[in-house]
């Protein structure tokens, strides 16, 4: 829900960042994907994003790798990544 309300969730950023470190990979996977839906608004959960594409769990990873898609040109330092 967070993820398709777009700017109006701004403030809930750091949280979905924070969760991003959760022991359940479900938590982690859902705000990697809330965060991507958020595309550019999003952008200060870059670095947490990158540190997830080295997730153990594979949806993770691939949740992280497309909100770093959705980022545009904000997420260029991502490529080495």
């Amino acid at each position: 829900a967070l993820g398709k309300m777009g700017e109006k969730a701004a403030s809930a950023i750091p949280a979905l960042i924070h969760a991003l470190n959760h022991q359940n990979s479900d938590v982690r996977s859902r705000a990697a994907e809330a965060l991507g839906k958020m595309g550019e608004k999003a952008y200060t959960a870059i670095p947490a994003l990158i540190h997830a594409l080295n997730d153990q769990n594979s949806d993770v990873r691939s949740r992280a790798a497309e909100a770093l898609g959705n980022m545009g040109e904000k997420a260029y330092t991502a490529i080495p990544a």
